[in-house]
């Protein structure tokens, strides 16, 4: 078998992350909406028509295209290329992550691809619940509910590469997952209002499975102050009309913001009636002289994100930053 240490490994595996960040675009697109993310293949999202392979090469075909599409000119987001990018980057750093640890043994080739299978599954499915909650504010539970038997699976598994002990695994999913619940509660006892969705607490408890409980502090700390960060930059620069309300249903994260949203032809004229006139040209009721305007409603800013966030910086981080916890916080007692 190939050496561990051959950069043709390298290079595979990158070829395959920007190829399973083509079909990740789909299924964030997609599970949202209820449709199946295997069939039909990938298509224009303006006209429908099927998108040739050699059109939907990840990044390149984007940047040759120059951000549009070759059926009908439509434009795409850029976020399609990022995302693949974004896959790639991650395929090959966990790759390295593995196949080169530092401070120990190259591990055998097998036992290297094994963990990289295990953790670039868990990076994508961070990555997709994260771009999903972005545009609907909701966490798929199809996506992070098996979080929880694959990172127990991962301890057992590869425990050692990832420094995660079965029990720990465990204990992290309990407390994970208990932590948020008991956040959410009490905030929605205390103040009546829903702080934070229940997903976000199936969520923290499938990282927790994966991280292991001595990853939790540092999940909670950076998930809250990377998603206040975001917040104070939303608010700055009045940001808020590209994040989905509490009550928008609908998926926005790959629509253009500057494209018009189809209108649909009328079917007949028996079947769409002219409105009476005195319909269409009516002139909305003045408010009342003194009332006030209608409060605008608070910033609604999904915390899945930076939990995978957080979780994605462990994982690739863990060995610097569990030496930073050990020194400043646990005293050593960690592990």
């Amino acid at each position: 078998m190939i050496p561990v240490d051959h950069p043709f490994w390298t290079v595979l595996l990158g070829v395959f992350g920007a190829l399973f960040g083509s079909f990740l675009n789909v299924v964030v697109y997609r599970l949202p909406l209820g449709l199946s993310v295997v069939r039909p293949g990938s298509r224009c999202g303006a006209c429908g028509t099927a998108i040739a392979p050699w059109n939907n090469v990840p990044v390149l075909s984007w940047l040759l295209l120059r951000g549009r599409a070759a059926c009908c000119g439509a434009p795409f987001s850029v976020r399609y290329p990022l995302v693949e990018a974004a896959t790639t980057g991650l395929s090959v750093a966990l790759w390295l992550r593995f196949a080169m640890p530092f401070g120990g043994e190259p591990p055998t080739t097998p036992v290297a691809l094994a963990g990289w299978a295990l953790t670039f599954t868990f990076a994508c499915v961070l990555l997709a619940v994260a771009l999903i909650d972005l545009d609907t504010l909701r966490i798929p539970d199809v996506l992070s509910l098996p979080l929880i038997p694959l990172g127990i699976l991962a301890a057992w598994a590869i425990g050692p590469a990832i420094h995660v002990t079965v029990e720990q695994s465990l204990l992290g999913l309990l407390i994970g997952g208990g932590t948020l619940l008991v956040i959410t509660y009490g905030y929605f006892a205390l103040t009546g209002r829903e702080g934070m969705g229940l997903g976000d607490y199936r969520l923290m408890a499938g990282v927790g499975a994966w991280l292991g409980w001595q990853s939790l502090l540092f999940l909670l700390m950076a998930s809250a102050i990377q998603g206040l960060i975001f917040a104070a930059i939303v608010k700055l620069f009045r940001l808020e009309r590209h994040l989905p309300g509490l009550d928008d249903p609908d998926p926005v994260g790959f629509r253009d913001p500057e494209a018009a949203a189809p209108v649909p032809p009328p079917e007949s004229a028996e079947a769409q009636p002219a409105a009476p006139l005195q319909e269409v040209d009516a002139v909305p009721p003045a408010a009342p002289q003194g009332a006030r305007p209608a409060a605008a409603p608070p910033l609604a800013v999904p915390f899945g994100p930076f939990i995978a966030l957080a979780a994605l910086e462990w994982l690739l981080f863990e060995p610097t930053l569990m030496q930073l916890l050990d020194h400043w916080l646990y005293g050593g007692l960690a592990r």
